[in-house]
């Protein structure tokens, strides 16, 4: 599968997937006491990285990340 092939496919699915390598993988639920520690972690990073070039985002997030890239 490709990337717009996979970007096209999950919306419409009722589990989160990762796509990599071309290959998609299910991703696992959290529990609550995973989601309150996201919240927690979220927050203080947001307030850390304050005033700089650097953004927090939510597991929401499509990303592309490439090979060697920083």
């Amino acid at each position: 599968m490709g990337a717009e092939q996979y970007l096209a496919w999950e919306p419409d699915q009722l589990e989160r997937h990762e796509f990599f390598r071309g290959e998609v993988f299910a991703m696992a639920g959290g529990t609550p006491r995973h989601n309150a520690l996201s919240a927690a972690i979220t927050i203080d990073l947001g307030i850390a990285l304050r005033g700089g070039q650097c953004r927090v985002l939510s597991a929401d997030q499509r990303i592309v990340a490439r090979d060697g890239e920083h």
